[in-house]
């Protein structure tokens, strides 16, 4: 069972603070890589670990929904609302839904859900093995540098939360970076099953280089915290440079493909079917912050469509 980290350093530590933190975080991503066991696809994932027919395991899944979805008389259900988000890891999503001062919605998160998983695998012992390895900064593996392993399950229990939002016919806040461009049928098609009729979707882009140093900044500082005992025993969660990298076309390192699956959301047919539908840019991709706003009602829309940024004529 994880007990938390020890709060100093062990004795005879030579390195600076940048060596360690480089060392480690080549550590970390030499372990993420295909065929390592800290990859998502690793057979220490969950998804692997446990058998999708053992019982106890669907018993627990059933009971975090439970607990997760346990909300509902304090939620809006003011025109069935729903909100999605879109954009890199670290981007500053959260931040940007918190400046739109929405309340009343169920928000999910499968990083909240990620931690969740994490501290029942810790309590399971089924990573103590991997909890005791030392890394170059001569600290611990932390449980959130092992959020890969629980990436899967994570996934589909936000989509059960999602599927059981729906039918209590709440708010929801569907929290993520929207780069499957799969998603977007998904979400139209059961978001208008269950009758919503307002959408906003808030897409948050930075380019590549900024994705990165932002992802790793909140690792790091995750995890110096853990080990000073002024923030999560969990430890920062580690995101790999090159699962970033897959959320950019080749070459390029402006606006994400999370950016051109939020648009063309808002200018998908089924879209129009809504009441009203909002989209929200926020370039960070240049030298300037702009935020651009793009509305439907019922299928109208108002001024100019929104094209991809990577499409769109650059003003910076």
């Amino acid at each position: 069972m994880f007990a938390g980290p020890p709060r100093t350093l062990p004795r005879g530590t030579w390195m600076t603070a940048m060596d360690a933190r480089l060392r480690t975080e080549r550590e970390l991503i030499r372990l993420s890589q295909l065929g390592s066991f800290l990859h998502k696809d690793s057979h220490r994932s969950t998804a692997v670990f446990y058998d999708a027919r053992d019982k106890l395991r669907r018993k627990f899944h059933s009971e975090l929904i439970e607990s997760y979805t346990s909300d509902a008389a304090d939620l809006g259900k003011d025109g069935s609302a729903a909100l999605i988000t879109a954009g890199p890891p670290g981007a500053g999503k959260s931040t940007e839904v918190k400046k739109l001062g929405l309340t009343g919605y169920r928000v999910i998160d499968p990083d909240v859900i990620k931690e969740h998983l994490l501290e029942t695998a810790c309590t399971d012992g089924i990573f103590d093995d991997l909890l005791d390895l030392q890394l170059p900064d001569g600290r611990a593996l932390l449980p959130n540098e092992l959020a890969s392993l629980v990436h899967t399950e994570s996934a589909d229990l936000a989509n059960a939360v999602l599927r059981r939002s729906i039918e209590d016919g709440v708010n929801v806040a569907i929290e993520g970076t929207f780069s499957w461009p799969n998603l977007k049928d998904r979400y139209l098609k059961w978001l208008l099953t269950g009758d919503y009729s307002h959408l906003t979707v808030v897409d948050v882009e930075v380019s590549r280089e900024t994705a990165k140093a932002q992802a790793r900044e909140r690792w790091w500082g995750g995890r110096e915290q853990a080990f000073a005992g002024t923030g999560s025993h969990l430890g920062g969660r580690f995101t790999p440079p090159e699962a970033i990298d897959g959320l950019y076309v080749a070459g390029a390192t402006t606006a994400s493909t999370c950016n051109a699956n939020a648009v063309a959301l808002f200018n998908d047919p089924l879209a129009d079917l809504f009441d009203e539908v909002t989209l929200y840019v926020y370039d960070r991709t240049g030298i300037s912050d702009e935020r651009s706003t793009y509305v439907a009602r019922n299928g109208v829309k108002e001024g100019d469509a929104p094209v991809p940024l990577d499409v769109a004529p650059r003003t910076t």
